[in-house]
């Protein structure tokens, strides 16, 4: 089992509801294990970026959710 940190923030905006995932300078490129995305809490409702994909994260990249 191989545990890889992962470093980036969470930017929420309360005027548009929308949501920015950004990932630090220094990470490296990631993806091929994970899944990146948000859903309401009921489940009812998701945006998905990337399902184990390898390189769907670099180094200074972002991806920006609007709510739908």
């Amino acid at each position: 089992n191989t545990t890889t940190q992962v470093h980036f923030q969470a930017i929420l905006d309360g005027t548009t509801g929308s949501i920015e995932l950004v990932w630090a300078p220094t990470q490296g490129a990631l993806g091929d294990s994970a899944t990146i995305g948000v859903e309401d809490p009921a489940g009812a409702n998701a945006s998905q970026h990337s399902f184990n994909t390898a390189g769907s994260i670099t180094a200074g990249s972002s991806r920006l959710f609007t709510p739908m």
